[in-house]
């Protein structure tokens, strides 16, 4: 699949003045990784088998984690949810007043790797807002398809890695893909007089191209080290079977509030329409994501989906009262 990396090595050059005095003032050498709750779990299994401290992984997350900066620096490695940076950036800072600064906000990450980066496609989002708040030295955006419904899904991701001049970019999304994409569809309903036009709109992608080329790298399958020729993964020949498998009582007694937490998301949405359930496909099928790691031997407690969509309803919650 793809893969889109980037990094920015002067972020501090690029900070509002107006920002909280507290936002990037406490340095870390640790990476901050920013993924879906279903994810959790096997970000820290995998921090934990590689690092020779694995005491030195956090897990940001839940009702009960502590809110903490210096404890959040003082890790190698620090998971946590888009809901919960987005209820960090919300509730708890209406109730904790305008001099706030979410915990995360507060250090200065060695790096910050955004998993399933697409999610913030839409700039507009708190979840989107509360990535963007975030310092770090270094900044990757991780995820197999940085283009979901629009060429300008990539807008808050490049600008989540500090792309400077991100008008001018826009620009050349509409004058070059977007109208590429766009006479193609044209194309079908108006004949081949129109393919000329499609080509010399095509020509035009060059400027886009060589910048994607500076920024992003994409990995596929047959993908070969530069001067050996040999291939970055060698896997043998693929075979499909259908094999059906019975779940134990044990399994079925895990997957049942599982596949009834997905079937209730998915009803909230159909209520609202079929052209709810078309622009909320992404989170449809993330939903499905628990399911499938069930399904494949992974364990998903049913105490994180819960507290990631309490997270998610906090960050819109208007809260009673506030402290000092």
């Amino acid at each position: 699949g793809n893969g889109t990396v980037g990094w920015d090595p002067a972020l501090d050059a690029t900070i509002d003045r107006k920002t909280s005095p507290k936002k990037g003032s406490i340095l870390s050498r640790g990476t901050l990784v920013v993924c879906h709750v279903s994810l959790v779990g096997q970000w820290i299994a995998e921090a934990k088998s590689k690092l020779t401290s694995p005491g030195l992984v956090y897990s940001y997350h839940g009702q009960n984690r502590k809110r903490h900066p210096p404890t959040l620096a003082a890790n190698s490695i620090v998971v946590t949810t888009y809901a919960t940076l987005a209820s960090d950036t919300t509730y708890w800072a209406k109730m904790n007043g305008s001099e706030y600064c979410p915990p995360c906000a507060q250090v200065r990450w060695w790096r910050i790797i955004c998993d399933e980066s697409h999610t913030m496609r839409t700039g507009a989002t708190t979840q989107s807002a509360a990535v963007m708040g975030l310092v770090a030295d270094h900044k990757w955006c991780v995820t197999g398809t940085p283009i979901n419904t629009a060429i300008t899904d990539l807008t808050s991701q490049l600008r989540f890695v500090g792309i400077e001049n991100l008008s001018e970019y826009s620009t050349v999304f509409r004058k070059t893909i977007k109208v590429h994409l766009d006479s193609k569809r044209e194309t079908s309903r108006r004949g081949n007089a129109f393919k000329n036009k499609v080509f010399e709109e095509s020509r035009r992608c060059g400027p886009f191209l060589f910048f994607m080329r500076n920024v992003m790298i994409r990995h596929s399958m047959k993908q070969q080290y530069i001067g050996t020729s040999t291939t970055l993964m060698s896997l043998p020949p693929m075979r499909e079977r259908h094999i059906d498998v019975e779940f134990s009582a044990e399994d079925a007694t895990e997957y049942a509030p599982l596949e009834v937490a997905a079937r209730q998301f998915y009803l909230q949405i159909k209520e609202k329409g079929a052209n709810f359930v078309g622009r909320n496909y992404l989170k449809l099928s993330q939903c499905l994501l628990p399911l499938r790691i069930a399904c494949s031997g992974g364990h998903v407690p049913l105490d994180d989906l819960e507290d990631d969509d309490n997270e998610r309803k906090r960050s819109r919650a208007k809260p009673k009262k506030l402290s000092e």
